[in-house]
């Protein structure tokens, strides 16, 4: 079931030590009753491209839908 969660997208653009740069995102939880800690895991991350982006949006549509990243949403 989708529970409210918090995105974060991290852009490093290209530079001499990193010529492509960097796109990169995270989920984190709110914590659930009984804890006092948030959980979290990375999404697709990679250069800064097209298509890390559209890994990135496919990892937020699985996680709106309720899994932990788009590799989860083929799991049976």
């Amino acid at each position: 079931m989708p529970r409210e969660c918090k995105i974060s997208i991290r852009y490093v653009p290209p530079s001499q030590r990193s010529p492509e740069g960097y796109l990169g995102a995270t989920v984190s939880y709110a914590p659930v009753p009984g804890e006092a800690w948030s959980r979290g895991s990375d999404l697709a991350g990679g250069p800064a491209s097209t298509e890390t982006l559209g890994r990135i949006t496919r990892d937020i549509e699985a996680v709106m839908a309720g899994h932990r990243n788009a590799d989860d949403m083929d799991k049976p």
